[in-house]
């Protein structure tokens, strides 16, 4: 009897034993899982912003961050959506861009990486030299003002136009004082400007647009900026969530050498990542 006791009780201490490291186990899968933290960000369908979003996104699961990744119709959700802490990060503009819209609206944002830089040039279905275009020709670039300012910059230093002195990013087009061909000019939204491109002279537009006008910068482009860091896309954030130590995991995700690797390798044609 002695003996079966014995028998009993290591029996149920072996269950519990099994019940107690069941129970550890599951606690700590289900702590692990509670681990994983989520960031949120909006981009736009224009490469190579997404892919090098998703690229991140699938480099940061291995440190349990889920990057949500949503697509914006227009430049103005994105913004909007970090400033309001509707969304941690965007990834679809430049630093002038992201300036503009902070200033004009008095919105949170803070640009927390500098990544690539989207080729900025003038394409023409029409003309093979910036210099063939005829008097009154027809020009189409961005109506966003630090895009169209950069456009009509890029047609200042071809001069086609001369430009009231320091007006740098902010730019318009009432300050041109010297249009001698009488180029006329057209103003529409960045991502509308593919779209004018046939009917046009000329159209100016940055290297992330050219796409949905079966266009290729180094291949297609007439007229191409110089190099200006200040053009650069930006990672950006509101002042909280990049205090975030998750968000810092995404960003340094961003800038990586790997991910430099990768935009070069796959969108050398579209755009430039020099070392800063």
């Amino acid at each position: 009897m002695k003996f079966k006791h014995v028998l009993l009780a290591a029996f149920a201490t072996s269950i519990g034993f099994g019940i107690s490291g069941c129970s550890k186990q599951d606690k700590t899968a289900s702590t692990a899982h509670s681990e994983t933290k989520v960031v949120t960000l909006l981009t736009r369908d224009n490469p190579p912003y997404p892919q090098v979003v998703e690229y991140v996104r699938d480099k940061v699961k291995n440190q349990n961050i889920e990057l949500k990744i949503k697509y914006a119709n227009d430049g103005l959700i994105p913004n909007k959506s970090v400033a309001e802490n509707e969304a941690d990060l965007n990834y679809f503009q430049h630093n002038y861009y992201m300036q503009s819209a902070k200033e004009l609206n008095n919105w949170d944002l803070v640009a927390i990486a500098s990544t690539f830089n989207g080729m900025f040039g003038a394409y023409s279905p029409k003309y093979k030299n910036i210099n063939d275009l005829p008097d009154k020709a027809k020009i189409v670039i961005p109506s966003d003002p630090s895009n169209g300012g950069r456009a009509l910059n890029l047609l200042a230093r071809a001069k086609l136009i001369e430009l009231k002195p320091n007006t740098g990013a902010k730019t318009s087009l009432k300050d041109i004082v010297a249009n001698p061909k009488k180029l006329r000019f057209l103003e529409v939204e960045h991502a509308l400007v593919p779209v004018s491109f046939k009917d046009a002279d000329l159209a100016i537009m940055a290297g992330a647009y050219t796409i949905h006008a079966d266009l290729i910068p180094k291949r297609d482009s007439i007229f191409l900026e110089q190099d200006n860091q200040d053009y650069d896309s930006v990672l950006v954030s509101n002042s909280n969530a990049a205090q975030r130590a998750e968000v810092e995991i995404v960003k340094q995700a961003f800038i990586a050498e790997d991910t430099r690797e990768f935009v070069l390798k796959n969108y050398a044609d579209t755009v430039t990542w020099p070392k800063r």
